[in-house]
């Protein structure tokens, strides 16, 4: 009688299919158990509660204050009699001396008011104007003028023509007139003034 092929398998590859297997165990085993450990996902939380509120910012105010002192005049005409110290004063015996200043505006801002302070102790009058210029004319935006009461004092205007600052097309300069007087030529003195305007929104 012939021999038979053999249906069975190696001792070898039984082994390496037994170790496969244990294999396979172990790495079922060890996932089932983290799965334990964990446990189900839970709900979300609620949310914490809000944290105070921080310090408000510095903020953006509107209105702008420009203030022109003595010292930023120069005389409108060449003379030892117009003198400027932190005020302006006329030395001359008679008749008024003029002073011009500079002033310098943001573009398309509104000029509100414009407040003139001075010393008016005689019966003479101190003006101050603010004034465009416009080629080779000017126009006037407000007028201030001393009252003639003796000591400290101070003159508002609020009506104010062209209001609306167009640097592209215009200068802007205040013009003062200070008046004589003897002996001490001391009656008059221009100290300053304060242009308020607002910010373009």
């Amino acid at each position: 009688m012939s021999e038979g092929k053999s249906l069975g398998i190696s001792n070898t590859t039984f082994v390496v299919g037994l170790i496969i297997a244990i294999l396979a165990a172990s790495i079922l085993s060890t996932v089932i158990a983290a799965q334990w450990a964990t446990g189900p996902q839970g709900l979300k939380g609620d949310t914490g509660d809000t944290g105070p509120q921080g310090e408000p910012g510095i903020g953006f105010d509107p209105i702008g204050l420009i203030s022109i002192p003595a010292s930023a005049f120069a005389p409108q005409y060449s003379t030892d009699n117009a003198r400027i110290d932190n005020f302006l004063w006329n030395y001359e015996d008679s008749g008024n001396v003029y002073f011009m200043a500079p002033v310098l505006l943001p573009h398309n801002a509104t000029v509100t008011n414009v407040t003139s302070y001075w010393v008016d102790s005689g019966d003479s009058i101190i003006y101050c104007n603010l004034y465009r210029s416009y080629q080779i004319s000017n126009q006037l935006m407000a007028s201030m003028q001393s009252a003639g009461a003796p000591g400290y004092s101070s003159d508002y205007d609020d009506t104010i023509e062209y209001a609306t600052v167009d640097n592209g097309q215009h200068a802007y300069y205040l013009y003062v007139a200070i008046p004589a007087s003897t002996p001490l030529h001391d009656d008059y003195k221009f100290h300053f003034a304060v242009i308020e305007y607002e910010y373009p929104t």
